[in-house]
């Protein structure tokens, strides 16, 4: 009996001594107060914005019990949900005394591509490795912009660009507002090497507007660019500066990164590979504001690989130029192709422009090519010098279906004579059959 009461003493001893460690515990489990950009956080909802920094304020106060252990704390916040990555802050805390207050600012930099449909929570907890750990938990909304586009990646080649070389560079972005963005104008410069590049992408929907039978894209790149760096640019880092505007200007994002330049290399016969490059026509037809393609074939008869390029010069003035590829690899003895397109300016007068495409295997030249554009101007009415004659587009449209129609006639008249000829030969074929007697039948002995 006595023993069992001895046992009993000893248990309630130790109840009685978790209850007051629960108690002295259960005094430092909960926060005074938690704002998320100085909005109180309760049950409430609060709307942030995705590639924003939010501030996450902590207070709270320690209990009165001297038995906590307190030191070494650690305060974390962390928002559950995104996939890719960890969204979170923590701050250290070395210790903190019975019954003081502390407040703490955490900061977390929300993702630009968290998808703003869900619902996120934002978690934040205190502890330590030995008697602290409590977590609260509370409810955000990523809200979106209406106009927002973000540079999601700059895809430089090459990476470190020769003087007297060109420097391609190519701009992926993506529509994280809610609504259609259009005429996007993305450009690239060196601003200490005075070259510049300037691309379009014609539109970005939201995801809102996408739906799985539509070719709408929200993601999109822009056209290669290219960039000539001057032939007696310094060695060194240089700016490159990357620069969006869209909603009509009124929206601009800029970018800035670097691109490392070496000198310009001595070119010698030895160093220019064997290559055959020839046009599709050295001549073509033009509208103003309509492109034309030139299409430049390289054959690499050399022994080993090279990169082609191809360079356009004298066309500013009149014309808009790009080129697709930009560059081309070929092995040894492989050909390849790229097409220079040229775009004649409105307004531009009528007549032949001429300019040089120079292709390039690294630094050296290796064909030169002057091409002609005979441009046809804006069309309306042209006159001859004496305004005896006007040709308008209505004479050429008929003068072209005139030509159609006597080709088509001459191409009957044609299957008419081969039809006559079959028939006039089957009827000779027939009369000749006609003509071979018939012989009697004869009894032989």
């Amino acid at each position: 009996m006595k023993t069992i009461k001895q046992i009993t003493a000893i248990l309630l001893l130790i109840v009685g001594l978790l209850v007051v460690g629960s108690a002295a515990l259960a005094s430092d489990t909960a926060f005074d107060e938690v704002k998320v950009n100085d909005v109180v956080m309760t049950d409430n909802t609060v709307y942030v914005e995705r590639g924003e920094t939010i501030d996450v304020d902590v207070q709270w106060t320690a209990g009165t019990s001297t038995t906590v252990d307190r030191d070494d704390l650690k305060l974390n916040a962390w928002i559950g949900g995104y996939e890719y990555d960890d969204v979170e802050d923590t701050e250290e805390i070395p210790n903190i005394d019975a019954g003081n207050t502390r407040k703490e600012t955490l900061q977390i930099i929300l993702p630009e591509d968290m998808d703003a449909k869900e619902k996120y929570k934002l978690h934040v907890r205190l502890y330590n490795e030995d008697a602290i750990d409590f977590e609260e938990v509370y409810s955000l909304k990523i809200s979106q912009e209406k106009h927002k586009l973000s540079i999601q990646d700059v895809i430089l080649r090459p990476n470190t660009v020769t003087a007297g070389n060109a420097l391609f560079a190519t701009i992926w972005v993506e529509n994280m507002g809610y609504e259609k963005e259009e005429n996007i104008e993305v450009t690239v410069s060196i601003p200490d090497l005075g070259v510049s590049a300037r691309e379009h992408i014609a539109e970005l929907v939201s995801e809102e507007d996408t739906t799985e039978d539509d070719d709408e894209e929200t993601s999109g790149a822009t056209p290669e660019m290219r960039l000539t760096i001057p032939s007696d640019a310094k060695i060194g880092d240089y700016n490159i500066d990357i620069t969006m505007e869209y909603n009509r200007g009124h929206n601009v994002v800029k970018q800035t990164g670097t691109v490392h330049v070496r000198p310009a290399e001595a070119v010698t016969a030895e160093d220019v590979p064997q290559a055959i490059v020839s046009v599709d026509g050295a001549a073509k037809d033009a509208v103003a504001g309509t492109e034309v393609p030139f299409k430049i074939m390289v054959a690499n008869l050399d022994s080993k690989a090279s990169v082609f390029s191809v360079e356009v010069a004298g066309a500013d003035l009149w014309a808009a130029t790009r080129t697709e590829p930009a560059m081309v690899t070929l092995a040894p003895d492989s050909t390849g192709e790229m097409y220079v397109y040229v775009k004649p300016k409105s307004g531009i007068e009528a007549g032949k422009h001429s300019f040089t495409v120079k292709v390039k295997a690294g630094n050296a030249i290796v064909a030169e090519k002057t091409l002609t554009a005979d441009v046809a101007g804006t069309g309306a009415t042209t006159s001859t010098t004496t305004g005896a004659t006007t040709a308008t587009n209505g004479q050429t449209n008929f003068a072209s279906l005139k030509n159609a129609l006597v080709i088509g006639f001459g191409v009957l008249v044609v299957l008419l004579v081969i039809l006559g000829l079959i028939i006039a030969f089957n009827k000779m074929s027939k009369d000749e059959e006609e003509e071979i007697p018939t012989s009697e039948g004869q009894a032989y002995y």
